[in-house]
C-alpha cells in the first residue's frame, strides 16, 4: 500500500507500529506482542509459513488471483509465498489473518488455533492501528459495514470504532486525492472547516454521495453548509439548495498504489 496522510496533525500521534509476537506466546495477551523491528520472523516459520498461507487460503475457498487481489498483489506474488521463495511483509502478514480468518500464532508457527475466536482475535495482536473494512461509496455513506468483509484497508491514524473506507470513483477532487484512492471516513467527528469530508446531498432516496472540502459560508439568510470539490469543474452541494448530510470526516487518504 502505497503512503498514507493525515487529514490533521494529531492522527501523527498514533504512528503505526507493526507488531509480531515471539514463538509459543498467548495470542491473546497484549504483553506478548513487541515491535517488529525486535522481533524478527525465526527459521522455523521461513521454512513453514508457505504451507500455511495455502491451508489457510484453501480453507476459505480463495484462488491465489483473489487472495492477490485482496490483499493488493500479483498472483506470482502470492505463488512464491506458498512455495516459501519469498516471505510476506508484516503488513501482509496481518491483512493474510484477517482475510483467512486465521491466528497469527498458527499462520506463523502453526501453533495454537488455526482460526480466530472470541478470545483469540486479530484486534488483540494489532495495536494503536485497526483494519477497516473497504466498502462501495454508497454503502460508506449510509454507514453500513459488512459482518465479514471482503477487503480491509489498515488505517495508520486513529479513527473510531465506525470508520469505514471505500475507493474514490472520480477526479472529483484530483490531484490532492485521485480517482481510485482510498479514503477512510470516521462518523464520530465533528467537522470543521477546512476538513475534507463525506456527505449526502438530496432527499431521501435520490440523495448521492458527495465528497469533498467541507465550509461554512456567511448568508443573508444564515449559515450555509457547503461541500466544495477541490477540483473546480465539479460542482458543489450546498445546504441553501438541497438537503445536505454530512456523514463522515476523512481521517486518512491513501492514493493508489498503480493504476
Amino acid at each position: 500500500m502505497a503512503s498514507s496522510s493525515p487529514s490533521r496533525g494529531v492522527c501523527g500521534a498514533a504512528v503505526l507500529i507493526h507488531v509480531l509476537y515471539p514463538e509459543g506466546h498467548n495470542p491473546a495477551s497484549a504483553s506478548a506482542m513487541a515491535p517488529a523491528t525486535k522481533v524478527g520472523y525465526n527459521s522455523a516459520m521461513q521454512k513453514k509459513i508457505g504451507a500455511y498461507i495455502k491451508v489457510a487460503r484453501e480453507k476459505r475457498g480463495l484462488s491465489q488471483s483473489e487472495l492477490a487481489r485482496r490483499l493488493g498483489v500479483r498472483s506470482q506474488t502470492v505463488n512464491q509465498w506458498e512455495h516459501d521463495k519469498k516471505q510476506p511483509s508484516r503488513d501482509n502478514v496481518v491483512l493474510l489473518a484477517r482475510i483467512t480468518n486465521s491466528t497469527l500464532d498458527w499462520l506463523l508457527y502453526g501453533k495454537g488455533l488455526q482460526e480466530q475466536t472470541q478470545n483469540a482475535s486479530l484486534a488483540s495482536i494489532v495495536t494503536r492501528e485497526r483494519h477497516v473494512a473497504l466498502v462501495s461509496i454508497d454503502r460508506a455513506a449510509r454507514l453500513e459495514e459488512p459482518d465479514q468483509p471482503d477487503q480491509v484497508i489498515l488505517a495508520n491514524f486513529q479513527c473510531g470504532p465506525r470508520a469505514l473506507a471505500f475507493a474514490l470513483p472520480n477526479d472529483s477532487n484530483a490531484p490532492d486525492h485521485p480517482e481510485g484512492a482510498h479514503w477512510i471516513i470516521d462518523p464520530d467527528e465533528t467537522p470543521r472547516p477546512g476538513d475534507m469530508v463525506l456527505a449526502l446531498y438530496g432527499a431521501n432516496a435520490e440523495a448521492a454521495p458527495v465528497y469533498g472540502e467541507y465550509r461554512m459560508e456567511s448568508t443573508a439568510t444564515g449559515v450555509v453548509v457547503v461541500v466544495a470539490p477541490l477540483n473546480s469543474r465539479w460542482p458543489s452541494a450546498r445546504s441553501d439548495i438541497g438537503r445536505l448530510q454530512v456523514i463522515g470526516v476523512m481521517t486518512e487518504s491513501t492514493r493508489p498504489r498503480r493504476r
